[in-house]
């Protein structure tokens, strides 16, 4: 166990740990909770505040956790009876985890510790939050060499296994503040990346591992990433907010990828907007604005500016979003979808100002959308559906060509599904065959305007 604070009461330090050699059981950028019996104390008795900065470079560390670590405690009173001592743990300032060279991570990376809670809120169940109130919080996770074995947390995880649930604080594992991921490099993660926390299955603390901030997260180099990538956290089935995601997430992507990326969550919703910029590479992978299982309460944000595309989704995979928006500006795509893959959106927007797209859909794959709008000013598209593409229903569908050239127009869906009213409005470009309806879909009414 190497600790950069304190095992009993409260620390003001900055903090810098270099591992380059060796083996590390478990490493902690902050403290580790501990608790004494102090009468009519009015003060902090289990915080940190200051600034930790961890470097590994090699060696192997077991667990990692930027931040703190809540511990339950058991005492012995004065009257020689045992009593449990509550030692949530409380965590301000600034924490960096630099890994590169040869560092070996051999399970999970918790930017903001575990157990405890990181950074300022209102709502902080920190009684005397007040002290870390002008302490800016960021987690920043810089990986460009190394093996990491397990996933990537930029937030905290809601247990320890040295917290009991009774005394674990009702928001543990918890980010007040940002999270900021970069890859770069040649490094190697055979897990997940989340930008925010992990959940428990904890029904009396449904709350755990929540962030409020804004996360961002930026692929470079030629990492090898056998997981996924996540712009929110990972969040527990039955549980709405559990590691639940409250701000807005970027995800830079400027390097190959064979992974998934979702600009939400796994199951944990996300309440904000996501924003997805896709400048440089070849994307086998499914690139989806919304989360897979996790909800989006918000409008999701794709841009396709460069780079080779398999799939591109302005929804989620299996998981609701409210609004997207989907821009094109260049790169090649194969299929891109202003909708979800299986569940719905609410009002899509797509724009295309450049670039090659082979189908374009302003609805879903295999799921509708309430009212979808694309917009065509150049680039190459050889079919616009202003639909779903195998099934699901669309209220309204909206095409405009403005410039580009497209070789079909089909106002409704592809293969399944009901457009109920479509609108298409070719004002120029060079366009081949225009259809009101769908392609072996159905449309109730269809409007065609040509300049």
């Amino acid at each position: 166990l190497v600790v950069g604070g304190a095992t009993a009461g409260n620390m003001y330090a900055n903090i810098t740990i270099d591992v380059k050699n060796g083996s590390v059981g478990r490493l902690l950028g902050g403290s580790i909770g501990d608790r004494v019996s102090l009468n009519n104390w009015r003060y902090p008795e289990n915080t940190f505040l200051g600034y930790t900065t961890i470097n590994l470079t090699g060696g192997t560390v077991q667990e990692l956790y930027g931040g703190s670590l809540g511990r339950n405690m058991s005492a012995l009173s004065g009257s020689g009876t045992s009593r449990n001592l509550i030692c949530d743990i409380y965590h301000y300032g600034t924490i960096n985890i630099n890994i590169s060279s040869a560092a070996v991570v051999n399970s999970n990376i918790y930017g903001a510790g575990a157990g405890g809670v990181t950074g300022y809120h209102e709502n902080s169940t920190d009684t005397y939050k007040d002290y870390g109130k002008d302490i800016q919080t960021t987690v920043n996770i810089n990986i460009t060499g190394g093996t990491i074995n397990g996933n990537v947390y930029g937030g905290g995880y809601g247990y320890t296994e040295y917290l009991t649930e009774a005394v674990t604080a009702d928001d543990g594992g918890a980010l007040y503040g940002n999270s900021n991921i970069i890859i770069d490099g040649n490094p190697t993660i055979n897990g997940n990346i989340y930008a925010a926390g992990c959940g428990y299955d904890s029904s009396s603390k449904p709350e755990l591992a929540q962030m409020i901030g804004t996360s961002n997260i930026e692929i470079n180099g030629a990492p090898i990433i056998q997981g996924q990538i996540f712009g929110a956290g990972q969040g527990i089935s039955g549980y709405d907010e559990m590691a639940k995601f409250t701000g807005n997430s970027n995800i830079t992507i400027k390097t190959d990828l064979s992974t998934e990326v979702y600009g939400g969550g796994n199951i944990s919703v996300a309440e904000g907007n996501t924003y997805i910029n896709i400048e440089t590479g070849t994307h086998t992978g499914d690139i989806y604005g919304g989360g897979n299982l996790g909800i989006i309460e918000g409008t999701t944000n794709v841009k396709i500016n460069g780079g080779t595309q398999n799939r591109v989704f302005g929804g989620g995979n299996q998981a609701e979003v409210t609004n997207s928006i989907v821009t094109v500006n260049d790169g090649t795509s194969t299929e891109v979808y202003a909708g979800g893959n299986k569940a719905s959106v609410g009002v899509t927007t797509t724009y295309i100002n450049g670039g090659k797209v082979t189908t374009l859909f302003g609805g879903g794959n295999e799921a509708g959308v309430t009212n979808t709008k694309i917009i065509s000013n150049s680039g190459e598209i050889t079919k616009i559906f202003g639909g779903s593409n195998t099934e699901g229903d669309v209220t309204a569908s909206e095409i405009e060509i403005i410039g580009g050239t497209i070789g079909n127009i089909y106002g409704g869906n592809n293969q399944g599904g009901t457009t109920v009213t479509t609108n298409i409005n070719v004002k120029g470009g060079n366009v081949g065959n225009v259809y009101g309806g769908g392609d072996q879909a159905a449309s109730t009414t269809s409007n065609i305007t040509t300049a």
